[in-house]
């Protein structure tokens, strides 16, 4: 071939990529969607606890270099955080019906025995509010981020999705590709405001049971649950994470909304590789070392180590990759520089960059097991007063045949603390019942209260903790689609008794009810298809208790006899809501219940302390296995319950797609969002990108 001719080629080819790269600028970084303003204006918000007086902030602002104006930020107001009372939203409220069963006897699992465990009370639910964040505000936010150039974490991640993003924003088709999801949430009292985290799942061909990975998404809300966009919070922090220092504890200024730099494996060339990041992750504050309630994130996590492996050829144990699914913590307001822990081979290119501080937790003397999920976290009362602060936490990790784990949170390092069979290989499957919410504590939840609960904290017995959360079941092929998920409310129970001398810890359920509703609709699994609700999944899931307030008409003291309690709920629907509804009066159903409760104390008695009425068993008993309620009557009498609220909720759902079928086969016009979705996708090929 003539020379000539391969030059021109050459140059044709080279012009054809100039042009076809100046286009691809032009069209994907300086879109009129990703321009942004610098600096963001922002406002300032320090702690209660925070050590300078609110008139000199202004000077320590100015002497302060992390808190003046930066290229970024420009914080045109500033407050320091005062908690008093401020006006709460107003909630409109209708009764909901628990059927509980409880531990008070045994039944040797003759369910045809469940109603002698079974009672009824009722509770006043509100609506359910939808804490809607449309999806391509979110993916804006997240260009922006990369243009801007000051996050690591999402210069780190930009090469997944970048130029799909951008293309995503100009079609508006983010939420055939984003999801989020698993919504849980805790009040930050020295701040005054709800901090919620959910998970932001990629699905780059649009598959939301498929996603490749997910990102944690911090967002924080006022106390009307109205969320505060391009906040700044001055945290207590690590060294590694500090801006500054006053009486060598660290401080930074952390700005909200955004992704929390949560370490996790991935591959940017492997393709095939999903499920990566942080999943379901649950919130629940911890008491640190210093003396400040801390966020602490608890979810699974893929990431890689390397195991050995043998070698049949020589002989030799050599060492190979491999993957797990495991369960770990992360403080969103503490740091560590690289990721090893996640990722056994060196990368140095992470070694420099920061992100949130992540411990995998793992069961002492067990190897690494392939899959962990759905840990519930419970603070002890105990093991904070034994530490002076919550350096260790329990774990719920099997609700049947309970298992519970207690965790060092600066190792990881678990072990069981109870297990009502401790022949039970803990490989072996949990069953249909899992964790849901954190377990809520109690004693601290009314010892946090801004009124005075003395009267309430009477009431706990000696030697007593007890917990209330939700858990979810996971019911297959029960009469309404594959799989169904709804909330079972769940008491928990700690005592300690003394046994030849030593001291013996015992836990168990105490209550646990069927399915709840709480009176929420459930969406199509397939919105375009409203009235099919029995067809794949249909999951109504409790993701965390937010906040818990105990009040009564005495401004200064709760009067055990004649007060109310509010809870907030976070939950999700069919994997694609962040919701949130407050529940009244859980506790004032269950405080005078004697078998949890001591009774209230009359004016000149102390309350009386009956082992028996507290169904807490004896020497004697503990060593003849003879305890009531130590088994699993309860739950499965539960379990029985639920599968009949879905054979009674499938009838109700099926008869309305029944007579809605034709609906649902012609009136869906998908016209304009099949359009949508072929421009984007012609547009990635016309640039030669792949969906990812």
């Amino acid at each position: 071939m003539p020379r000539h001719i391969v030059r021109n080629g050459a140059l044709i080819i080279l012009i054809f990529l100039l042009a076809l790269h100046l286009r691809f600028r032009q069209r994907l970084v300086f879109t009129k969607e990703a321009q942004i303003l610098i600096p963001i204006k922002s406002k300032l918000v320090f702690p209660t606890y925070f050590p300078i007086d609110v008139a000199q902030i202004p000077d320590f602002i100015h002497n302060t270099p992390p808190l003046q104006d930066n290229d970024y930020y420009h914080f045109e107001h500033v407050e320091k955080h005062r908690p008093e009372s401020v006006p709460v939203k107003k909630e409109n409220y209708h009764e909901h019906p628990f059927q509980i069963y409880d531990s008070s006897q045994d039944i040797s699992m003759d369910l045809h025995q469940c109603g002698a465990l079974q009672s009824n009370f009722s509770t006043q639910v509100s609506e359910a509010t939808d804490l809607h964040t449309p999806l391509c505000d979110i993916v804006a936010r997240l260009i922006a981020g990369i243009d801007m150039g000051n996050d690591p974490y999402l210069r780190e991640l930009a090469p997944y999705f970048d130029a799909q993003l951008r293309l995503q924003l100009k079609h508006d088709v983010c939420h055939r590709h984003w999801f989020r999801l698993a919504g849980s949430s805790v009040y930050l009292e020295d701040h005054g405001f709800h901090l919620l985290i959910s998970r932001l799942a990629y699905s780059p061909d649009g598959n939301r049971r498929d996603p490749k990975f997910s990102l944690a998404y911090a967002q924080v809300y006022n106390e009307m649950w109205q969320e505060v966009n391009d906040v700044s919070l001055v945290i207590p922090t690590n060294e590694a994470g500090a801006e500054f220092f006053i009486d060598k504890q660290g401080y930074k200024v952390s700005h909200y909304p955004q992704i929390l730099p949560v370490p996790f494996f991935h591959k940017y060339r492997e393709k095939a590789s999903r499920y990566l990041g942080p999943e379901d992750p649950r919130l629940i504050l911890r008491k640190n070392e210093n003396g400040h309630e801390e966020p602490m994130m608890v979810f699974n996590l893929h990431h890689q180590k390397f195991v050995f492996a043998d070698d049949d050829e020589d002989n030799h144990l050599l060492k190979k990759p491999a993957t797990f699914r495991s369960m770990w913590v992360s403080f969103p307001w503490q740091f560590q520089r690289g990721k090893t822990n996640v990722d056994d081979l060196l990368h140095t290119q992470f070694d420099n960059s920061t992100y949130n501080k992540a411990i995998e937790l793992r069961i002492k003397n067990l190897p690494r097991q392939e899959k962990q999920k759905n840990w519930t976290p419970m603070i002890s009362d105990a093991d904070r007063e034994e530490y002076g602060y919550d350096k260790t936490m329990l774990f719920m990790y099997r609700w049947t045949t309970m298992q519970v784990l207690r965790c060092d949170l600066e190792t990881g390092k678990c072990g069981f603390v109870y297990q009502q069979n401790d022949k039970l290989k803990v490989s072996s499957s949990v069953g249909p019942f899992r964790g849901g919410t954190q377990m809520i504590n109690i004693r601290h939840m009314l010892q946090g209260q801004r009124q005075n609960t003395d009267q309430l904290l009477q009431l706990l017995p000696p030697n007593r903790e007890i917990w209330l959360g939700f858990a979810r079941a996971h019911l297959v092929r029960c009469g309404c689609g594959n799989d169904l998920y709804r909330p079972n409310l769940v008491v928990v129970t700690k005592d300690r008794i003394m046994v030849d001398g030593n001291p013996k810890i015992l836990f168990k359920i105490s209550h646990v009810s069927s399915f709840v509703s709480l009176n929420v609709e459930i969406l199509p699994w397939e919105p375009l298809k409203p009235y099919k609700l029995c067809s794949g999944t249909n999951a109504l899931i409790p993701n965390g208790i937010s906040h818990w307030t105990v009040s009564s008409k005495n401004s200064k003291e709760v009067n055990s006899k004649d007060f109310m309690d509010e809870l907030v709920l976070a939950i999700s629907v069919q994997d694609i809501t962040v919701w949130k509804l407050n529940i009244k009066g859980l506790l004032r159903a269950f405080v005078t219940d004697q078998s949890l409760f001591l009774p209230s104390p009359s004016e000149d008695k102390e309350p009386k302390i009956e082992n028996e009425k507290l169904l807490i068993p004896s020497e004697s008993e503990f060593k003849a296995n003879r305890m009531p309620g130590y088994s699993n009557d309860a739950l499965v009498c539960a379990m029985l319950a639920s599968v009949r609220f879905c054979a009674d909720y499938a009838e109700e759902k099926l008869a309305i797609e029944k007579d809605h079928i034709l609906d649902t086969i012609f009136l869906v016009d998908t016209e304009a969002e099949d359009t949508k979705m072929e421009n984007y996708l012609d547009e990635l090929d016309a640039l030669g990108l792949n969906i990812i």
